[in-house]
């Protein structure tokens, strides 16, 4: 069980499905929905671990990057609020 899945089990805890999640590189960074987050945190944690991984953001883009130039994943605001205040 990867650490989205613990978290998305809690009671208290307020991950909804519509809850989104960016993932950074050092040079670019894509919003993502819950379940496309699981995904790629599931690559990362893989093992062997793949050199690639292939997603979806939110806006429809599809991406392909290599693992290790992942930097994070965040988990952000409602799908209708801003990342930055």
């Amino acid at each position: 069980m990867n650490r989205l899945q613990m978290q998305s089990q809690g009671g208290d805890d307020p991950l909804r499905l519509t809850a989104t999640f960016m993932i950074s590189t050092e040079w670019s960074s894509w919003i993502v929905s819950t379940a496309m987050a699981r995904f790629v945190e599931a690559c990362i944690e893989a093992t062997p671990t793949p050199a690639w991984v292939k997603f979806v953001d939110v806006k429809g883009r599809r991406v392909r990057l290599r693992v290790r130039q992942i930097e994070s994943i965040t988990q952000g605001r409602e799908p209708d609020e801003p990342w930055c205040e």
